[in-house]
This record gives structure tokens, C-alpha cells and sequence, in this order.
């Protein structure tokens, strides 16, 4: 194909209304959750499979508490018995 299209890639500026004078528009701070957006669009698309890739850390069991570990590896069944699965659709996996 000749067209890529980038999707959940954020840019653009957040902007919100203002109240007392509603055509107004103003800059506003805002963070895109592109790991949710794309787990939205996955769904959206009926994909067989979403797989986040990263540099970054790994997966943490028990993240932020004191017996938090770095796991090396992972398994849909792992996910799916967690937090993460509220979150996120493991099932595709």
C-alpha cells in the first residue's frame, strides 16, 4: 500500500472548553495512554493478537510493593489472572 495510517500515536493539542465563555478553547495538560488506546483499537479491529513492544522496564510482579520482582518472562494465563486483564484484553493474546 501506498498510505500507512498512524493510529493512538497521540500529537495534536489538548484543548477544553472554557466555561464561562464556551466558543473559547484552551491548552490543557494531557497524557495519551497509547498501551490502552491500542488495546482499544485491537478490539475496534477484531485483531488476532495486540503485542505491546518495549525498551522499557520490564513486567513487575507486585509493582511498587516491597517483594516487587522484574519478570523475565511471562504467560497469557499469568495476565489473565491479574489486575492487568481488567485492563487490558489478554484474551487476544
Amino acid at each position: 500500500p501506498t498510505t500507512l495510517p498512524i493510529a493512538c500515536g497521540g500529537g495534536g493539542v489538548p484543548v477544553a472548553r472554557v466555561p464561562a465563555n464556551p466558543s473559547t478553547l484552551q491548552g490543557v495538560e494531557a497524557v495519551i495512554d497509547k498501551d490502552a488506546c491500542g488495546a482499544k483499537l485491537a478490539v475496534e479491529l477484531d485483531a488476532d493478537a495486540y503485542i505491546i513492544l518495549t525498551d522499557g522496564g520490564g513486567i513487575w510482579e507486585n509493582f511498587g510493593k516491597p517483594n516487587a520482582r522484574e519478570m523475565t518472562e511471562v504467560t497469557p494465563e499469568y495476565l489473565e489472572g491479574t489486575k492487568v486483564s481488567m485492563n487490558y484484553v489478554c484474551a487476544a493474546i
